[in-house]
């Protein structure tokens, strides 16, 4: 990758539930620290963060996407680039 990049995702809760609050964080892979890139309390938007490897280290990261649902669960779905 050598440009940013928009993050998008179509979150669905559960039936009869709600999204209470989502994430998108990246993490390099060496380990590194988790970075958080966007966050929110209400409904997701369509495209939720930019990742912008043009201003990281040359390596592979994970970006991850978390999703809380009003009945407590959570899902995350995490990508390498």
């Amino acid at each position: 990758m050598t440009k940013p990049v928009a993050v998008p995702a179509n979150i669905a809760p559960p039936t009869g539930e709600t999204i209470v609050s989502w994430r998108v964080f990246y993490q390099a892979l060496d380990p590194g620290p988790v970075v958080v890139i966007n966050s929110g309390t209400s409904a997701p938007p369509a495209t939720l963060a930019t990742f912008d490897p043009t201003v990281l280290v040359n390596d592979t990261y994970g970006i991850t996407v978390e999703a809380t649902a009003s009945g407590g669960g959570i899902q995350d779905l995490t990508t390498t680039v």
